[in-house]
């Protein structure tokens, strides 16, 4: 049976170009993509830098700022180089569409038509009943936290303040509770003294793309483990206190 994948995303073009290049690649004979929504992003740049320096001083702003600008150097020597979502998108022929909220009804309404048997979201939006509701199968997220001990925001920023000795990426099912559900497919990566919250982000983002479908044929087989809330944290943006604790000890943010 062909399953029909719906996307949620954003044009971010740090971690997701390569992401969501690597699944798109590797997309199996089973899955059709029958398109993605673009959702409109709740920050502007300022306030990204701004956030950035809150948690990780000038040193980690200027490393973001060299980085970015190399990415778009090597385009000069690989003009082909996929370093934005839209571009991977238009490279495989997924079709696009700009939303402001994925809870918008005339959206949901569109969307409902093409009966997509899983959406796979990756933006920060809460998802409310209707559209958790919508697909045959499930939506999907991938968190970047071992759940339901960290939920919420940041959660290798807060794996690292707590001195974990690794961090976890998890797909699971979406439920209205935020980070609920059923753990589909997760991986737990070490942790070295040298590791700053992005170089494990990319780390994290890289092997969650080679394991994003296996998640839905977990998804599909029944196979997972339901996240028991009670057991876990939730946490909210860092607070001065955790992002002073986080540089005590000599921990990086990029």
């Amino acid at each position: 049976m062909t399953r029909k994948l719906y996307i949620l995303a954003r044009d971010e073009n740090i971690f997701h170009p390569q992401f969501f290049d690597t699944i798109l690649s590797t997309r199996p004979a089973n899955y059709y993509v029958i398109g993605a929504a673009m959702v409109k992003n709740r920050e502007t740049l300022v306030d990204s830098l701004h956030y950035v320096l809150r948690l990780g001083r000038m040193s980690s702003l200027i490393r973001l700022a060299i980085w970015m600008a190399q990415r778009q150097l090597g385009r000069f020597w690989k003009p082909s180089a996929l370093i934005s979502v839209r571009q991977v998108f238009r490279h495989y022929g997924v079709s696009m569409k700009d939303i402001q909220t994925p809870n918008d009804t005339v959206f949901l309404d569109k969307l409902k038509t093409n009966q997509p048997d899983v959406i796979f979201c990756a933006v920060p939006n809460i998802l409310k009943a209707p559209i958790l509701s919508l697909p045959t199968l499930a939506c999907v997220n991938r968190h970047a936290g071992q759940l339901p001990y960290y939920r919420g925001l940041e959660p290798v920023f807060q794996a690292l303040r707590q001195g974990e000795l690794h961090v976890t990426v998890t797909y699971h099912t979406m439920v209205q509770e935020i980070d609920g559900g059923t753990i589909l497919w997760e991986h737990h990566e070490p942790v070295t003294l040298a590791d700053t919250v992005y170089t494990l982000y990319a780390r994290l983002f890289q092997v969650a793309a080679l394991g994003f479908w296996q998640s839905l044929d977990n998804l599909e087989a029944g196979v997972g483990q339901p996240i028991k809330l009670n057991e876990g944290t939730y946490f909210s943006e860092p607070t001065d206190e955790q992002i002073a604790e986080f540089r005590r000890q000599g921990r990086r943010y990029i």
